[in-house]
């Protein structure tokens, strides 16, 4: 499948695609399907705090800090890696 993922588009709108994609392409069951979902709509609305809107707008350095507020919420570093890897 393919999907418009301009770095202009709305992060939900990214979320549904990849999720979408995960479910049809790759087989992915209901709950890793809700489990990425769940994830990416943490990191989505961390970046609407930190004003990053779109894609385009995520680097290095909002990933680390992404990182460090997961790190303050005393999160493993398990449950940190797996949320940085989605």
């Amino acid at each position: 499948l393919y999907y418009d993922l301009r770095p202009t588009l709305p992060m939900d709108d990214l979320i549904s695609a990849y999720t979408d994609s995960l479910a049809r392409v790759r087989g992915a069951s209901k709950e890793t399907v809700r489990a990425y979902a769940a994830d990416l709509t943490q990191f989505a609305t961390f970046l609407d705090g930190q004003e990053v809107r779109h894609v385009g707008g995520v680097d290095t350095d909002v990933v680390r800090q992404f990182v460090a507020f997961l790190t303050r919420e005393n999160r493993s570093r398990t449950t940190i890696a797996r949320k940085v890897a989605c």
